[in-house]
């Protein structure tokens, strides 16, 4: 459970940028909603291991192991999120 819960956390990473973005949080929730969608269409089409966002689920479901890339797309994605978010904040007009 604890792993499931680390890969969680690093996957929402992206959605801070989209709570900085949209000034609230709306637009996160709406990209959240979004990319549930996709998650099940990447389930149904059967490529959802290598979708960052599905691993977690994938991962508690415990079925049958992952391959490494999904790992790794998990810890890109987390590392962009964390990236994009910190430029966003030093280079964004805060003014408004």
């Amino acid at each position: 459970m604890a792993v499931t819960a680390c890969l969680a956390i690093v996957v929402v990473t992206p959605f801070a940028l989209f709570a900085s973005m949209g000034r609230g949080y709306l637009l996160p929730i709406g990209a959240a909603m979004l990319l549930m969608m996709v998650m099940n269409l990447a389930q149904i089409l059967g490529v959802a291991e290598y979708f960052p966002w599905a691993v977690p689920v994938l991962y508690a479901m415990g079925d049958s192991p992952l391959p490494p890339i999904s790992y790794w797309s998990v810890f890109l994605t987390g590392l962009a999120g964390i990236c994009a978010t910190y430029f966003w904040m030093k280079f964004a007009d805060q003014n408004r």
